[in-house]
């Protein structure tokens, strides 16, 4: 039984990072009991490794969920994306930041329903927070602070530090500040930075979501 387990993960190297090929299982436990395995048995291959996607079915959502935990938090992976790949070879897209968008950034509104966590105070260079569904900060995100959401983030103030949205791979996800001049934004596996602002003091409220694949920032 353990060797037809051990064989419901695997993990695929590629040049860019780590592939989970999932094969087909009845309970997640089982493909939970297989990472367990693997990693009782060679934890040391897999230090600081990155895992940029997945070749097979995950089913509900629930299971993405708990794969991140059990990748990222019990085994400290860098989990840059949990969404299928279809060529291995491919890395993780950096972009620029596209200002000229076509649709209006409304429609992404009424995507994702999520908990929401609310925080009250200014976080200072070196705080974090996460949080698996919704962040809303009441005053401002300083550089060298993170926010890490499965959900949305939305900042009541000057966003200039850096956000990461969609962390479990939603790419429905967005981003909305009071003054959108972050270090780095993230949603889901699409990395961007912000251009440079000299009107720094100047309240503009943006929004920054995914657009046929690409980062896109619009004023609201």
């Amino acid at each position: 039984m353990e060797g037809v387990l051990s064989k419901i993960v695997e993990f695929k190297g590629t040049k860019d990072g780590i592939v989970l090929q999932l094969r087909a299982f009845e309970q997640f436990n089982e493909v939970a009991d297989c990472i367990h395995q693997k990693f009782e048995k060679s934890a040391q291959f897999f230090t600081g490794a990155t895992i940029i996607g997945v070749e097979g079915l995950i089913g509900e959502e629930a299971n993405r969920y708990q794969l991140y935990k059990i990748l990222a938090e019990d085994y400290k992976l860098n989990v840059v994306s949990l969404d299928p790949v279809v060529k291995t070879e491919k890395t993780p897209e950096v972009v620029e930041v596209i200002e000229e968008v076509e649709e209006p950034a409304i429609q992404v509104l009424d995507y994702n329903e999520y908990e929401t966590k609310i925080v009250r105070k200014n976080l200072r260079s070196g705080m974090s927070v996460s949080y698996d569904g919704n962040i809303i900060v009441i005053g401002d995100v300083n550089p060298g602070a993170e926010v890490s959401a499965g959900g949305n983030v939305i900042v009541m103030g000057k966003l200039r530090g850096m956000v990461h949205v969609g962390k479990f791979g939603n790419k429905e996800t967005y981003i909305i500040a009071s003054k959108l001049i972050p270090t780095q934004i993230r949603i889901a596996n699409i990395i961007a930075r912000a251009p440079e602002d000299d009107n720094i003091n100047e309240l503009k409220p943006e929004i920054a979501y995914l657009k046929s694949g690409h980062m896109s920032i619009e004023e609201l």
